[in-house]
C-alpha cells in the first residue's frame, strides 16, 4: 500500500523494516530510555558498517520526569504544525537532529550511514534536511508505522488523564456544564467550586486540579500548587471549554 506521508524530500524515499528488526529494537530501547516527550516518544539509532554507533530520542533526549502539557494538543494543531508553540516539540529537539548531535559528539563520520527511527511514521522537512546534510543515506521506519504510530493511536495511550475531576472557579454554571459535558467524553467530570452559593475551600493538597479564571486568562493549578501548570488564553478556533479539557487530558 502506498501511504501518503506529510513530507518526503524530492528524489528520496523511506525504507521499511518490521517492528521486531534488530536495529528497530535498538531504536525502541532508545525511545524508552531517552525520550523527553511523554506525549509522542520517538527513538532513533545510527547504523554504520552493520553496527549501531549512536542513539538518541526526541524531547531533546532528556528523559521526562513530569508530564508535559503541550500547547499543540491544547490548541489541536495538525500533525507537523505548531512546533513553535512547544519547546519539547521544537524541531531542534526531534530525534533526527539529536542523533546527528550525538554522532558529532562522538566524532563519527555519518556519511553513508542509515538511521532507524521507532515511534513515528514520517520525518518533517527540517529533520530530513539535517539527515541529508550529514550524509545519512537511508531512513528506516517500521513497515506498519502509519498505523502503529498514528497520532490517534499513540495519543489514545499517552493522553490518559490521571485526574478524574477538575474544579472550575470564576465561571457561571452553564460554562461549567459545558466543560463537564466535554470532560465526560474522556472519562472525567467538572464541578463548580461553590457550596451553597459561596466559594468552597480551595483544595490545597486535595486530589483535583483547578481551572481558575483571571481577568485575562484561565490558570490551571495542580493540587497543592501555588504556581499554574498551564495558562489558557482566548483562541480564534479552539474554545476555552475545549482547551480546559485538552489540558486535563495531559495531566
Amino acid at each position: 500500500m502506498d501511504i501518503q506521508r506529510p513530507y518526503t524530500p524530492p528524489g528520496k524515499e523511506y525504507f521499511f523494516v518490521p517492528h521486531d528488526h534488530p536495529f528497530m529494537g535498538e531504536a525502541q530501547r532508545a525511545q524508552e530510555e531517552l525520550s523527553g516527550d511523554t506525549l509522542y516518544p520517538v527513538g532513533i539509532v545510527l547504523v554504520k558498517d552493520g553496527h549501531v554507533v549512536a542513539r538518541a530520542a526526541n524531547g531533546f533526549g532528556k528523559k521526562a520526569t513530569n508530564r508535559h502539557i503541550c500547547p499543540r494538543v491544547v490548541l489541536e494543531c495538525k500533525t507537523g504544525e505548531g512546533y513553535d508553540l512547544c519547546h519539547v516539540h521544537d524541531p531542534d529537539g526531534h530525534s533526527e537532529p539529536m542523533l546527528m548531535k550525538a554522532a558529532e559528539e562522538q566524532g563519527i563520520d555519518t556519511t553513508g550511514t542509515s538511521a532507524y527511527m521507532y515511534g513515528h511514521w514520517w520525518a518533517c522537512e527540517p529533520c530530513w534536511k539535517t539527515l541529508l546534510d550529514h550524509g545519512v543515506d537511508k531512513l528506516y521506519i517500521v513497515d506498519d508505522s502509519h498505523e502503529r504510530f498514528s497520532r490517534d493511536k499513540v495519543c489514545a495511550e499517552t493522553l490518559k488523564p490521571q485526574f478524574k475531576q477538575i474544579i472550575i472557579e470564576g465561571f457561571d454554571q452553564p460554562f461549567v456544564d459545558e466543560v463537564n459535558r466535554l470532560c465526560q467524553e474522556i472519562g472525567c467530570s467538572a464541578i463548580q467550586n461553590t457550596i451553597g452559593g459561596v466559594p468552597a475551600p480551595r483544595p490545597g493538597a486535595g486530589s483535583a486540579p483547578i481551572a481558575r479564571r483571571t481577568p485575562t486568562s484561565i490558570s490551571i493549578f495542580l493540587p497543592g500548587a501555588t504556581d499554574p501548570s498551564y495558562v489558557i488564553h482566548d483562541h480564534p478556533v479552539v474554545p476555552l471549554v475545549r482547551q480546559i479539557c485538552n489540558v486535563l487530558r495531559q495531566l
